[in-house]
C-alpha cells in the first residue's frame, strides 16, 4: 500500500458522503409531522427528499440505486409504467441489491384514481423501514403525497401542497385532483 492510498481511500470516502448529502436550506415540516429533508443530491436523483423513512424522488440511476441501499433503502416503489423507458431493468437491479420492489404505476390525470390515492396512502403509512418512492420527475409523487399528509399526516391542506410542491409535484391537474380527494375523505 503507498503512502497516497489512505488519503485517496479518505477522498473517495468524503465524495460519496457529498454524492448524498444534506442541504443546508432544506425545508422542514411542522412539529406534528416527520422531520422533513430535501436532498440535495444522491448520483443524479433530482430531486430527491427524505420524510422519516420515505425518500421521494424522481428516477433512480443504478448507480443512485447503489447508493441509497448503502445508506439503509430497504424497499423501491416505482410509480411509472414499464412503457417508459429507463434504460435498465430496475427491479432486477433492486433485487441485486438486497431490496424489495414494488411497481404501482399510474400516469396522467385519467388514471390517478382514488383508488391510487389510497393505494399510495397505505403505502406510505407501512413504512416502517426506508422506502424510496420514485416516479420520472416526483411529480406523481407529490400529487399522492398531497393527500397522504392533509389525511394520514396531520397537516392542513395548504401545507401539505406547499410540501408536495417542494417534493415535486408539477403539474396543476394532480394537485386538483389531490385536492378534491381530500375534500371528499375529509374526516
Amino acid at each position: 500500500m503507498t503512502q497516497r492510498t489512505p488519503q485517496l481511500l479518505a477522498a473517495l470516502a468524503l465524495a460519496s458522503l457529498i454524492a448524498c448529502r444534506a442541504a443546508d436550506d432544506a425545508p422542514r415540516a411542522d412539529s406534528n409531522a416527520p422531520a422533513a429533508l430535501v436532498l440535495s443530491s444522491c448520483e443524479g436523483i433530482k430531486p430527491l427528499t427524505a420524510f422519516g423513512p420515505l425518500w421521494l424522488a424522481g428516477q433512480p440511476s443504478p448507480a443512485a440505486l447503489d447508493e441509497l441501499a448503502r445508506r439503509g433503502v430497504r424497499h423501491v416503489v416505482n410509480m411509472r409504467h414499464s412503457s417508459e423507458p429507463i434504460g435498465y431493468d430496475e427491479r432486477a437491479a433492486v433485487e441485486a441489491l438486497g431490496m424489495s420492489y414494488e411497481h404501482r404505476p399510474w400516469n396522467g390525470a385519467a388514471q390517478l384514481t382514488d383508488q391510487v390515492f389510497a393505494d399510495y396512502r397505505a403505502i406510505f403509512s407501512r413504512a416502517a423501514e426506508p422506502t424510496l418512492v420514485h416516479c420520472g420527475s416526483a411529480n406523481r409523487v407529490g400529487a399522492v403525497w398531497i393527500a397522504w399528509r392533509a389525511l394520514d399526516g396531520g397537516l392542513e391542506l395548504e401545507q401539505a401542497v406547499a410540501e408536495a410542491r417542494r417534493v415535486g409535484l408539477s403539474s396543476a391537474e394532480y394537485e386538483a385532483k389531490a385536492r378534491e380527494y381530500v375534500a371528499r375523505n375529509s374526516r
